[in-house]
């Protein structure tokens, strides 16, 4: 038996949007895999057949039907996805777009941050999901239909693809009748990362310290990279930074709060040379600390 298809590989009419086409009959063991960046979600479409997938970041086994869509989302660093197409038949359709891009589309917005579009909206599935799985209503389906097949001209072909996605997105979350009023845009939240991500945060303000990152890693069972990658797209600011300003958030306190002087607080928020401190001090306030107390005393400086 003979395999005959129709392979595109993920086309774009703009950045953030592609899509890959495959169309397979007599279909033997045809299998691909595909990789994705962190602010990517994959929507799987199976117009004939059944695809099975294989998501790297958690080692989940999905099975999508014919007339069936399976969305995907990992914020927390690189994934890949591997797929196999089953059945006498089989036509599937993957759409990968990032979360800014999808944002835009259904709200308008543009411009809005990743902190942002995390906090407005809600990822499919509710908290803690990264995968799920419905049936496409009749007219999503067709829009992806015109997606693979447009029938458009190269000048219109942005505009018409863009109209089209939309449409998709539009008429799957109103199939799925879990919408939230308050939310704008709701494939955009992956609650119990965030919840992870809050709660690390917490811990940097406590301790101050950015190397407890390995072990804090270690306890959620993924890598420190990812865990410092998936902490900048939450909060907008890199761990080192972000302790850096706690620190010195810390410093002005006790500045305002207690008689230390300058070196005394820079050993207490860990600083080992008190002159790295007063520059670092400077940067962030605009004074050095011994100017910033005798302001607190009220003391004139030249």
């Amino acid at each position: 038996m003979s395999d005959t298809q129709t392979v595109r590989p993920f086309s774009c009419t703009e950045r953030g949007l592609g899509f890959l086409h495959r169309e397979l009959t007599h279909v033997g063991s045809q299998s691909q895999s595909i990789s994705l960046a962190p602010n990517d979600i994959l929507v799987v479409n199976s117009l004939k057949g059944s695809v099975d997938l294989e998501v790297g970041y958690s080692r989940a086994s999905h099975k999508v039907d014919a007339g069936q869509s399976l969305t995907l989302f990992y914020p927390m660093g690189e994934w890949k996805a591997n797929f196999q197409l089953t059945g006498e038949e089989a036509e599937v359709l993957f759409l990968r777009i990032d979360v800014l891009v999808l944002h835009s589309f259904l709200t308008g917005e543009s411009g809005a941050g990743y902190r942002e579009v995390m906090k407005g909206g809600y990822f499919p599935g509710g908290k803690g999901k990264s995968a799920e799985v419905i049936t496409l209503p009749p007219q999503a389906r067709l829009a992806l239909i015109q997606v693979v097949s447009p029938p458009v001209g190269i000048n219109s072909l942005k505009a018409w693809t863009r109209a089209k996605v939309t449409e998709f997105f539009a008429l799957a979350l109103d199939g799925k009748k879990e919408k939230k009023a308050e939310s704008k845009c709701p494939f955009l939240q992956h609650g119990e990362l965030f919840e992870h991500m809050k709660a690390f945060r917490a811990e940097l303000i406590s301790t101050m310290d950015e190397n407890m990152t390995k072990d804090y890693a270690s306890k959620l069972g993924i890598s420190a990279h990812a865990l410092r990658e998936g902490f900048k797209r939450t909060f907008g600011k890199s761990v080192r930074d972000f302790c850096q300003e706690i620190r010195l958030d810390r410093a002005m306190e006790l500045l305002q709060t207690t008689d230390y002087n300058v070196s005394e607080v820079a050993y207490q928020i860990g600083y080992s040379n008190p002159s790295h401190f007063i520059a670092a001090f400077k940067k962030r306030f605009g004074d050095t600390p011994a100017v910033f107390a005798a302001k607190k005393l009220g003391v004139k400086t030249k």
